[in-house]
């Protein structure tokens, strides 16, 4: 079954409950004679029980919007906060009376029934509300594995047309490994060596240019220290 507990909870059940509880320690506990029908007791005191499965569910078919099941839940949560007030209130007036205890249990009842009835409307608003967030997460849930499968399969023609494009490299690739050599031995022999050639004259250059670099830099270093010498030396 199905609860939503408050702190009063543990100070005052409901008269079902109670019910419950007394028709289940007859039966287990105590084996009476007048117990014979206990299990049929317990069976229609859950049936009876306002806040069983069933109840909560048929009344949460009544709700239909988001704002009606959280308007719901508010308002059974201040009648049950109220019936606690009250309840507090009606057992100081009860310490004034002759029959105390008739009274307070009286004034318990009326409390447990106005518990009852908003607690069915808190749990099966709370119900409500649970169900449209899962559902609200399955939706999301979907549409984000829609999206991701509308991504991959944009993304496969992409790769499937870069994937045939390499392998259309390679083939070339292979294939052109496979032509014979158009070049005899001696004119590979001779474009070599004409290719060492023009690399030795490129280094060539880029040596004397760095030298004459070298050059240029030593030649102003010893103008430099000249002209220091000359302003230093007296006249």
């Amino acid at each position: 079954m199905m609860y939503v507990h408050t702190n009063n909870s543990k100070e005052i059940r409901s008269s079902s409950h109670e019910r419950i509880k007394f028709v289940a320690y007859c039966a287990i506990v105590l084996s009476l004679s007048g117990c014979a029908s206990a299990t049929s007791q317990f069976t229609n005191a859950i049936s009876d029980d306002a806040l069983s499965n069933e109840k909560v569910v048929e009344r949460a078919k009544s709700i239909k919007t988001l704002k009606q099941a959280q308007t719901q839940e508010n308002k059974a949560i201040e009648v049950q906060n109220l019936a606690d007030a009250n309840l507090m209130i009606d057992k100081v007036a009860c310490n004034k009376i002759f029959l105390v205890n008739r009274c307070i249990n009286k004034v318990t009842a009326v409390r447990n029934d106005l518990w009852d009835t908003a607690q069915l409307d808190r749990t099966s608003a709370r119900y409500f509300i649970r169900q449209y967030e899962a559902n609200e997460r399955r939706v999301a849930l979907e549409q984000k594995i829609a999206a991701y499968r509308r991504e991959q399969a944009a993304q496969a023609a992409t790769r499937l047309a870069s994937k045939a494009a390499y392998e259309a490299k390679l083939k070339a690739y292979a294939e052109k490994l496979a032509q014979p050599d158009p070049l005899t031995p001696e004119e590979r022999k001779k474009n070599v060596t004409l290719f060492e050639a023009k690399r030795n004259t490129i280094l060539d250059i880029q040596r004397k240019r760095a030298e004459a670099a070298q050059a240029r830099a030593d030649a102003a270093e010893k103008a430099a220290k000249s002209a220091a010498a000359a302003v230093a030396s007296p006249q």
